[in-house]
């Protein structure tokens, strides 16, 4: 039997399972679990995330990066328009041809010939059936996800974008609490302040993704030795790679800890 860490070795501990499902009208993404009166959780000198559960159903196109703006130079439907896609999962092509019957949906009298990869660099190409028009920057933009890097734009009959689509979604998830790491963690944006742990997303959609930590050191939290802490009430955040709410459209989110005393 390999030797226990030192910490195990002089400190009592217990598990602590905390799960959305068990707050009522509870979001997954932002969750607070009370844990009694703090007699259970009194002196803790140590927390470490062991393990997270939970079903991958963010879409790849969700409320988080479903629009665009366009304005275009045709008289009495110059816009701008705000173009939004529906929430959904999408392959390349379903989302080229929801992209289409957007943009044709909403700029009134304008229509676009054609949204198409082109070969061989297979670059975003949208090109407008008549005159001229633009991608403005907006709120909750697809741009990062279908390759537009570059504002503000000239106007052209077709813009190019300058990456290629990308439809992964979900990558990985910031794990935050308020109460468990307040400023434990900085980012090179000085983002993400009160994270406990990062956790890599290698489920498809519609999968269960299971983490189980392999270091504790990349997941704990190490509280004042002599007093320790009391724990009675516990905030859950969880946010994307960009530092926004995830949409997990009610898939509920199972977090292990290892509490030392």
């Amino acid at each position: 039997m390999p030797d226990l860490p030192d910490y195990e070795k002089t400190h009592l501990s217990k598990l602590m399972v905390l799960r959305s499902a068990d707050v009522d009208d509870s979001n997954p993404a932002d969750f607070t679990v009370d844990i009694g009166d703090g007699s259970d959780f009194s002196h803790v000198k140590r927390i470490v995330l062991r393990s997270m559960f939970f079903t991958n159903l963010e879409y790849n196109i969700n409320s988080k990066n479903n629009s665009m703006s366009i304005t275009t130079d045709e008289a009495g439907f110059e816009g701008p328009f705000v173009v939004t896609v529906p929430v959904g999962q999408y392959n390349i092509t379903t989302l080229l041809a929801a992209m289409k019957v957007a943009l044709d949906a909403t700029a009134g009298a304008v229509t676009f010939s054609s949204v198409a990869p082109v070969a061989p660099t297979y670059l975003l190409s949208v090109s407008i059936s008549a005159g001229t028009f633009v991608f403005n920057e907006t709120a909750n933009s697809i741009y990062d996800t279908i390759g537009f890097v570059s504002f503000p734009q000239s106007a052209l009959a077709t813009q190019t974008t300058g990456a290629v689509v990308q439809l992964h979604g979900l990558t990985r998830i910031y794990v935050k609490s308020n109460e468990l790491a307040n400023a434990n963690c900085h980012d090179s944006n000085e983002n993400q302040p009160n994270t406990i742990a990062v956790i890599p997303v290698t489920a498809v959609f519609g999968s269960q993704n299971h983490y189980e930590t392999n270091d504790d050191e990349l997941t704990s939290i190490n509280f004042e030795q002599k007093r320790g802490k009391g724990l009675k009430r516990i905030d859950i955040q969880l946010h994307d790679q960009n530092d926004l709410p995830l949409e997990l459209n009610g898939a509920h989110v199972e977090l292990v800890f290892k509490v030392y005393f």
